[in-house]
C-alpha cells in the first residue's frame, strides 16, 4: 500500500491544528476574555455557539492548549478540563469527571453532586488553581434543568481563596435561555461568541492547511481541494470536509496509487448519498445517454462544459444507434438532470455565456457501470 498521507490521525476530528485558518478572529476573543485571569486571576465564563462542524470545539482546545502554556509562563496554576455533556449524559456524570481528573480512583458512587463540588473546591485551593472546564453539547444537560453551570461557577463566592474556576459552554444554539436566574446570575450573558458556517472559500483553506500538514507533497491538487470545499459547502460544515478528504485518501492509498484523484472523493461521497435506480430507470434513452455522457466527461475532471459533453452525446447516440437531438433539446435535457439533482451546473462569463457541468455526489465510473447496463 502506497503512503499518501504521513499521519492519518491528522485527518481525524480529535487533531487540534497549531493555526486555525479562518477562526483566528474567535481565538483572539477569548484570548481578550481571558486576558484577566493571567493578570488578576479573576475568573471567566464565555459562551461559544453556532452549527455543527464550525470549529467551535477545536477552537476551544487551541485557547485552552495556548492558555495553559500562558499560564505556565507566568506562574499561574491552570487546569483545564474538556467534557462532552451528551456523553456524559448528567450532572452527577459531569461533576465526577471534574474530580476524576485530580482523583483517578475517585469512587463512581456515595457521593451527591454538592459533595462532589465542595470536593472540587477544596482541590482547587489545596494548589491554588485555576481550573477551565470546557462544557461541549452543553444544551443536552440545560435542557434536563441541570445546575451544572450554578454549581461550578459559584465555587468562586464561597470563600475559597486561592483557587477558581472558569466555564465556557459550547452548543449549536444559543443557550442562555435555558439558564435559570441562579445561574443568570453568576455566569457573564454579553461574553458570547457566535461562529457562522464556513463558506466554501473557507473551507478550501482549511483543507490546504491541513493538506500540508499531513499529505506527501505531489499527491493531491488544488483542484481536488476545491472541489471537496465544494461539495461541503452546502452545510458549511468542516468536519464534512476533512473527512471527505480523509475517505479519499484512504480510498487511493488502497489502489496503491500515488495521487488522490476526483473519483477518489465521488467515491467517498457516493457511499454518503445512495444513487437513487428508480430514478435513473425512469429516465428516458436520451437523458440517459446525456448523463452518461456528462460522466465520461468527468473521469478525473472536476467539470466540462456542455460543449464537451454535447460531442459525447452525439457520438453516444451513434454508438446505441439513437437519433441525437438538436441543441435546444440537448440543453433541455441538461437543465431536467440538474433539476433531479444527477448532475450540478454552473454559469461563468468570459467572452460569452459558459455553462460548466459536475458530478458531486457519485463517481463517474459507477454511473457510467448503471446507464451502460440500462442502456444495452
Amino acid at each position: 500500500m502506497t503512503k499518501i498521507c504521513s499521519d492519518h490521525t491528522k485527518l481525524s476530528f480529535d487533531y487540534v491544528p497549531d493555526v486555525l485558518p479562518c477562526r483566528e478572529n474567535q481565538l483572539k476573543e477569548l484570548e481578550m476574555l481571558f486576558y484577566p485571569t493571567t493578570v488578576s486571576r479573576v475568573s471567566q465564563n464565555v459562551h461559544l455557539y453556532g452549527p455543527v462542524g464550525t470549529g467551535k470545539t477545536v477552537t476551544a482546545r487551541r485557547f485552552c492548549i495556548n492558555f495553559k502554556t500562558q499560564c505556565q509562563n507566568s506562574k499561574i496554576p491552570f487546569e483545564y478540563i474538556h467534557i462532552n455533556c451528551r456523553q456524559k449524559m448528567n450532572e452527577h456524570n459531569v461533576t465526577h469527571s471534574i474530580i476524576s481528573y485530580f482523583k483517578h480512583d475517585f469512587p463512581d458512587r456515595g457521593f451527591s453532586v454538592q459533595e462532589m463540588i465542595q470536593i472540587l473546591a477544596q482541590i482547587l485551593n489545596a494548589h491554588k488553581m485555576h481550573l477551565l472546564v470546557v462544557l461541549d453539547e452543553v444544551d443536552v444537560l440545560l435542557r434536563k434543568k441541570a445546575d451544572i453551570i450554578y454549581n461550578l461557577t459559584r465555587i468562586n463566592e464561597e470563600g475559597v481563596s486561592e483557587g477558581r474556576i472558569s466555564v465556557i459552554l459550547i452548543s449549536q444554539t444559543n443557550v442562555i435561555s435555558l439558564l435559570d436566574t441562579a445561574s443568570l446570575s453568576t455566569f457573564k450573558r454579553s461574553n458570547i461568541i457566535r461562529f457562522e458556517k464556513y463558506t466554501g472559500d473557507e473551507l478550501y483553506l482549511i483543507l490546504h492547511a491541513r493538506a500540508l500538514d499531513c499529505l506527501v507533497p505531489g499527491t493531491y491538487s488544488p483542484d481536488l481541494l476545491r472541489f471537496i470545499a465544494e461539495v461541503a459547502s452546502a452545510t458549511g460544515d468542516a468536519r464534512h470536509a476533512i473527512e471527505l478528504l480523509e475517505n479519499a485518501v484512504i480510498r487511493a492509498e488502497a489502489r496503491g496509487a500515488h495521487e488522490i484523484l476526483l473519483e477518489d472523493v465521488r467515491d467517498a461521497r457516493s457511499r454518503e448519498c445512495e444513487i437513487d435506480m428508480e430514478l435513473l430507470n425512469n429516465l428516458d434513452r436520451q437523458k440517459k445517454i446525456v448523463l452518461l455522457a456528462v460522466a465520461h466527461a468527468l473521469k478525473n475532471r472536476v467539470e466540462a462544459t456542455t460543449g464537451e459533453i454535447e460531442r459525447n452525446y452525439e457520438m453516444l447516440c451513434e454508438l446505441y444507434n439513437e437519433k441525437k437531438k438538436g441543441h435546444t433539446q440537448f440543453w433541455k435535457y441538461v437543465h431536467e438532470l440538474a433539476n433531479l439533482g444527477l448532475i450540478h451546473t454552473r454559469s461563468v462569463h468570459t467572452k460569452g455565456t459558459t455553462t460548466l457541468v459536475s458530478l458531486r455526489d457519485f463517481s463517474s465510473k459507477q454511473i457510467s457501470e448503471i446507464l451502460e447496463k440500462m442502456l444495452q
